[in-house]
């Protein structure tokens, strides 16, 4: 933030705060070197045409339901915070996350559903007393070991759950608002991945470091459209890499990634390199991707 705000005082520039609807961009536009737009849903990100080329899916491969809650018990061999998952293959994933709410340190529960799959209960939207009850009677059948952790748990508040569900997509960076005015997208108006594999944040703040880097190098030359165009294509160059292994992991799991889960419950050394692809995905196109390179690994170390 220190990076872009010394920049943008450099150029002259004041901040100002206040909603902007799409009606506004124009204005806006006309008044600064260059708009980005960063938003999650809504008219503003519907002005960035969906790239079919780019986003296999064209509806949601999961439905979400999460419950923020107090109270959880700490496994014993972990009691420091951490994520984890239960899977069930063609039925959907259970994360368990640490966070933090207006009432303090949490645990948030979420649900990823199949749709049409036995995890695919919330069209009802019950509030978190009834998504809680829901949530340990869906822990005594599918998660049992969780089940005794949660039990004692309470809401954090009386607006802690969320539903939902939208369709991975990767969208057109620049938005057109006239001949002459365009305005950039970026980390989830462009590259928007269900959150199965936990990548959001870490693209968007690639994005955010990407973008100003290359705005820092276009010294004094416009930010028109081919820039856009170029500096969002140096992002995908990171993005591509998380969202071909988010899209790999939202359908039926291919069996030579089964296979690597399985090794990697005995094997040291593939869990460690399975663990760290999450904070470096480009290294999954080097084995997890493609089949033959999965079998060439694994061979090399088993």
């Amino acid at each position: 933030m220190a990076g872009w705000l010394e920049l943008f005082e450099k150029r002259g520039g004041n901040a100002v705060y206040h909603s902007v609807m799409t009606s506004d961009l124009e204005g806006l536009s006309a008044l600064y070197d260059l708009t980005i737009i960063a938003a999650g849903k809504g008219e503003l990100v519907e002005l960035f045409d969906r790239d079919a080329s780019r986003s296999p899916y064209d509806r949601p491969q999961r439905k979400l339901s999460c419950i923020y809650v107090h109270g959880m018990t700490p496994w014993p061999d972990h009691p420091e915070p951490h994520v984890r998952i239960t899977a069930t293959p063609g039925v959907g994933e259970l994360f368990f996350m640490p966070g933090y709410t207006n009432t303090g340190a949490c645990d948030i529960l979420l649900w990823e559903a199949v749709p049409g799959g036995p995890f695919d209960v919330w069209d009802d939207r019950p509030d978190p007393a009834g998504h809680l009850a829901r949530t340990l009677d869906m822990m005594r059948r599918f998660a049992p070991w969780e089940y005794e952790r949660t039990v004692d748990a309470q809401p954090t508040d009386a607006r802690c759950t969320l539903y939902g569900g939208y369709a991975p997509v990767v969208r057109r960076p620049v938005g057109t608002l006239s001949a002459t005015s365009h305005v950039l997208g970026m980390a989830d108006v462009v590259v928007a991945n269900d959150p199965v594999t936990g990548q959001g944040s870490n693209n968007a703040v690639r994005c955010a470091e990407i973008y100003f880097r290359s705005i820092v190098a276009r010294g004094d030359r416009p930010f028109d459209p081919a820039w856009m165009q170029e500096t969002f294509e140096a992002y995908w160059d990171y993005a591509k890499h998380p969202t071909a292994y988010t899209n790999m992991m939202l359908g039926p799991l291919p069996e030579h990634v089964q296979k690597v889960l399985g090794t990697a419950a005995v094997n040291e050394q593939v869990a460690y390199r399975f663990a760290h692809g999450y904070a470096n995905p480009a290294d999954f196109s080097n084995w997890l991707l493609d089949p033959a390179k999965t079998e060439e690994y694994l061979a090399s170390v088993t």
